[in-house]
């Protein structure tokens, strides 16, 4: 399902972009201590109601927080950016362990 990316891995646009995380959750208060990573992939699950890829989601399998490697093009919190696909995913990481939340 996934093609994890490596913070390494990244290019240098991505990693300045994905090196602002722990700064962009800051702002609402930090990770629920169940995040145990938020994590990039080149490919995610399908979003059955829109019927394109999930900008991100969580996985209660992991306890991560996977975002769209595409989503590291720019900050901003408007849809399709990294701020707005991370913040997504933390009121998500309350769902039980088992599930898979897109956003």
């Amino acid at each position: 399902m996934f093609d994890f990316v490596e913070p390494s891995a990244l290019a240098p646009g991505e990693r300045a972009v994905f090196g602002q995380a722990q700064a962009i959750v800051d702002l609402v208060g930090g990770l629920p201590a169940r995040v145990q990573a938020v994590r990039v992939s080149n490919t995610m699950r399908v979003d059955f109601d829109t019927g394109s890829d999930a900008l991100g989601l969580w996985d209660g399998a992991t306890n991560s927080i996977v975002i769209r490697r595409d989503q590291l093009s720019s900050i901003p919190a408007s849809p399709g950016h990294f701020s707005a696909a991370i913040n997504s995913g933390i009121p998500h990481s309350s769902s039980p362990p088992s599930a898979i939340m897109l956003f």
